[in-house]
């Protein structure tokens, strides 16, 4: 058994300031082999990843991004990609109606526990709501676990600590401070790098 591991790099080519083009370029460095190598732009899926704080959730051996489909015109459809580092194929989760319509900025996607959970903050910010797929893969298991109303305006979910109660950072300035000295001993929240996703050691 070794120890390996793996960076998948998201490449979007922008046709305008707010609209990137679809298929991605995908490629994969794993430890040891030294090169990146691309994996075909036929498997990539034809889903832009929500580029807004770059949220992501890695669980069951994949990286999980909140998406939308630039080709509906008029709305919003947004969905999770995913991105297998063992077989090195993305797959798609649908969201439940309450989150598939909303703004796509509106959402960010985090662990509970073991589960994915998505965040949705409303359009002004104050206040979010926060759900929790039970059964990982079955879209009919979106749980709404949370409505919250905030006392400052929302500008990004950090995670949820131990007792599951979620840390959040906000624009009133007295809140965050406090906040983050109680939160830096438990609360749990993965980095997001921009295009480049660390994922974890995988045993092969």
């Amino acid at each position: 058994m070794t120890h390996e591991y793996k960076v998948v790099r998201i490449v979007y080519e922008k046709e305008h300031i707010n609209r990137f083009k679809v298929p991605l370029k995908v490629e994969l460095y794993t430890q040891g082999i030294g090169l990146w190598r691309e994996i075909g732009s036929a498997a990539a899926p034809p889903y832009c990843i929500v580029e807004f704080m770059w949220s992501q959730a890695f669980v069951n051996g994949a990286v999980h991004w909140v998406a939308y489909d630039p080709s509906v015109v008029g709305g919003f459809r947004n969905l999770i990609v995913s991105f297998d580092m063992v077989s090195e194929a993305f797959s798609k989760m649908m969201l439940p109606p309450a989150l598939a319509g909303r703004r796509s900025t509106c959402l960010s996607i985090k662990l509970f526990g073991e589960s994915l959970a998505m965040f949705c903050g409303a359009e002004m910010g104050r206040s979010c709501c926060i759900w929790v797929m039970k059964e990982y893969g079955v879209g009919e298991s979106w749980t709404e676990l949370f409505s919250i109303n905030l006392p400052g305006v929302l500008n990004k979910t950090l995670g949820f600590r131990q007792n599951g109660e979620g840390a959040r950072h906000t624009v009133d300035r007295e809140t965050v401070m406090k906040k983050q000295v109680k939160a830096k001993k438990d609360v749990r929240s993965k980095s997001e790098i921009s295009f480049v996703t660390l994922c974890t050691i995988l045993d092969v």
